[in-house]
């Protein structure tokens, strides 16, 4: 990969971080209504995004170096995108559990590889 498309990529990857952790406390109050849950179910949802989160902080370093960066990022992306996708017509309430989980744990991976690559393009100057 050539450093401006790593650029273009970090920066799209920071984007859609930002863009999934702002925009979930008003999509899960929406998740929650759609499937008439409880306010304690609904606020079940965040702790599953943030299991997932916290399982990715145990595994992201080795996903890392075993798939390499670039490639975990994009693989990361996608699968966030479908993810997205799925979860719009997920069945039921568990379906949307597992689907937050996945994307707590995508997300992750996503914030971690992408400050790795922009930190050694900024190393090597080409930041």
């Amino acid at each position: 990969m050539q450093y401006p498309v790593q650029q273009r990529l970090c920066k799209l990857s920071t984007f859609l971080f930002a863009l999934c952790t702002n925009m979930l406390s008003p999509l899960i109050l929406s998740i929650g209504g759609d499937f008439h849950a409880s306010l304690q179910d609904t606020g079940a949802l965040f702790l599953v995004f943030y299991a997932g989160n916290f399982v990715a902080c145990i595994f992201c370093g080795k996903l890392l170096s075993v798939f390499g960066k670039p490639r975990a990022l994009r693989a990361s992306m996608f699968a966030m995108a479908a993810l997205t996708g799925l979860m719009a017509a997920a069945p039921h309430f568990l379906a949307i559990c597992a689907i937050l989980f996945l994307l707590g744990f995508i997300v992750l991976v996503i914030q971690v590889a992408s400050v790795s690559i922009c930190s050694a393009l900024s190393a090597d100057g080409a930041a």
